[in-house]
């Protein structure tokens, strides 16, 4: 199997996954839309709290008036309660996915492709393997010519820095 052909299967994999996640996302989103109301008495309560301290600690409203307004305080700290709880979900269920549905499934299944494509196990498995750890000799020739040509080129710079601080 070629590099080229190696990185058209890693590509495909990860659109595949990408678009897998995407959707799992995307039902997430789905499931949400169904929830107008969620239900979480603590949650409620902390924040009709906090919506009451802060109208006291500004005076905005007197306590008779507060109550007064009791059904509309109700709609607000529904409203705060269903995106505070919905926003917990996302915190938790989002990254869990991506973990999960993206960054493990996608691992496992490249390997296994990898594994099965290169057939690096099973039957000559290690005479692949090292088939394919091997350097290609004309790589190998010119990596090494390369490497020479910079450490004379490094030298040539040295040697010119040398006479150009004395000449200062």
């Amino acid at each position: 199997m070629s590099c080229t052909e190696l990185r058209n299967v890693v590509k495909d994999l990860l659109k595949d996954f990408t678009a897998r996640t995407h959707k799992e996302l995307d039902y997430l989103s789905r499931m949400e839309l169904r929830r107008p109301i969620v239900q979480n008495e603590e949650e409620y309560d902390t924040i009709k709290d906090r919506i009451q301290q802060t109208i006291a600690k500004e005076k905005v409203l007197s306590d008779d008036t507060f109550a007064s307004y009791g059904s509309e305080i109700d709609v607000v700290c529904h409203v705060f309660t269903y995106f505070a709880m919905s926003s917990k979900r996302y915190i938790v269920n989002v990254p869990m996915v991506l973990e999960t549905r993206f960054a493990k499934d996608y691992s496992d299944e490249l390997q296994s492709v990898f594994s099965m494509r290169l057939r690096i196990t099973g039957e000559n498995g290690r005479a692949n393997s090292e088939r394919y750890y091997r350097e290609n000799e004309m790589i190998r020739v010119k990596r090494e010519d390369l490497m020479r040509r910079e450490k004379l080129l490094e030298k040539a710079i040295e040697i010119y820095e040398d006479i150009l601080n004395d000449s200062l």
